[in-house]
């Protein structure tokens, strides 16, 4: 079930076999060792889920209160690129809090980054404008 709400939301660039195997091939030779990203996990979870009834808009907000937003520039599964667009599109309704080191899911990554969210959660302190937190070495 989860995979048939996640087909209607995204608009895909893949709709069938050759396009699926098309993108394996350019993965592999742009980055080798990334064998199968989750993006593409994705991408194949939805080969022949009928069209998105809701798909993929710019953002349409008003009158929000600051929205926090977080991603890790190294991200497997969300690009940071996603992130700063939808940044760009809230405008002024968002701040994107970056962590500077991989992983998905930015709050456990660094004592950093969960002072700054649980700033944002507990009393809705907006960190300033381009803050970040450094990566850290992995514990363990």
């Amino acid at each position: 079930m989860a995979f048939e709400i996640f087909c209607q939301d995204w608009s895909l660039p893949v709709s069938g076999y050759q396009g699926y195997a098309r993108e394996l091939r350019r993965i592999s030779r742009i980055a080798p060792d990334m064998k199968y990203p989750r993006s593409l996990m994705s991408v194949s979870a939805c080969l022949g889920a009928p069209e998105p009834d809701n798909p993929q808009h710019r953002l349409k907000v008003r009158d929000s209160r600051t929205v926090l937003l977080t991603n890790s520039i190294h991200d497997p599964a969300s690009g940071y690129k996603w992130a700063t667009d939808v940044a760009k599109q809230l405008g002024s309704n968002a701040v994107l809090h970056t962590y500077e080191g991989w992983g998905h899911g930015t709050y456990s990554s660094s004592p950093c980054a969960q002072e700054a969210i649980d700033a944002y959660l507990i009393s809705l302190k907006i960190p300033w404008l381009d803050a970040s937190c450094p990566a850290v070495e992995p514990v363990g």
